[in-house]
């Protein structure tokens, strides 16, 4: 069962440029907190989080081998630079999830178990499938589920944020023909609605919404809206990462 948004990804090719980007994210309001895993100063990858007050998060991700990062399931996205790069749904029964969604017929890659430990020897671990990046239609989420430790692998501590924002809204992804995704949307969300720029799916009070993109843009996420209480309508944060941030 899907249930809410899990987490979004904005990648960043060149490890040498990640505390600037999170300078950036610094500058538009948001703490930044860097989890406390074991081995985290030689992991092939590199983690920034800015966790919400909704247990959501957006993790700005970079890694540090050149080899590893042309063999990662992101190496497509090297030549785009600086962005965001895939978005995950929060679940429960990720088995009952994969065996629906095969059935269906859409390819997918997993299960895949990840697990990793504080450095004080507490565990977190997670189980995903993917869907998009990876597996099969780039526009697509993967699927995760926490097998143990979600209050570690999202610390609670620096969700206050000094801009307000306390959580994901909704995840605008765009394709070259919203009516031909349609099929693989609905087999992942339900049925979705259409609307005057495309197509939504809910996930209780939040969405992911499907629009046209440019013929010569990779298909994948666009934007991020994040929640504000009593914003009022979408506006842009102004940090030049394509980020909103609507009312409740």
């Amino acid at each position: 069962m899907l249930r809410r948004h899990d987490h979004a990804i904005f990648f960043v090719p060149d490890p040498a440029e990640l505390d600037t980007v999170a300078d950036r994210f610094a500058a538009a309001g948001f703490l930044i907190t860097e989890r406390d895993d074991l081995g985290k100063e030689t992991a092939a990858t590199v983690q920034k989080l800015i966790c919400f007050a909704d247990s959501s998060y957006i993790e700005i991700l970079t890694i540090r081998d050149e080899a590893t990062r042309a063999r990662h399931r992101f190496a497509h996205l090297l030549p785009h630079g600086n962005g965001w790069a895939d978005y995950s749904i929060d679940c429960v029964g990720l088995d009952e999830d994969r065996d629906r969604i095969v059935a269906a017929g859409l390819p997918i890659g997993g299960p895949h178990e990840h697990k990793r430990s504080l450095r004080d020897g507490r565990p977190w671990a997670v189980r995903l499938i993917l869907l998009g990046i990876g597996a099969g239609f780039p526009a697509l989420p993967f699927l995760l589920e926490d097998s143990v430790g979600r209050e570690l692998r999202i610390p609670t501590a620096g969700t206050q944020h000094p801009n307000g924002v306390t959580g994901i809204a909704g995840i605008t992804v765009a394709v070259r023909s919203p009516a031909q995704a349609k099929a693989q949307f609905d087999v992942v969300f339900g049925d979705g609605t259409t609307s005057g720029h495309g197509l939504r799916y809910w996930l209780g009070s939040q969405w992911v919404d499907v629009v046209q993109g440019e013929a010569a843009t990779s298909e994948g996420v666009s934007s991020i809206t994040l929640l504000k209480p009593g914003a009022g309508a979408p506006k842009s944060l102004g940090t030049g990462l394509a980020l909103f941030v609507a009312g409740a």
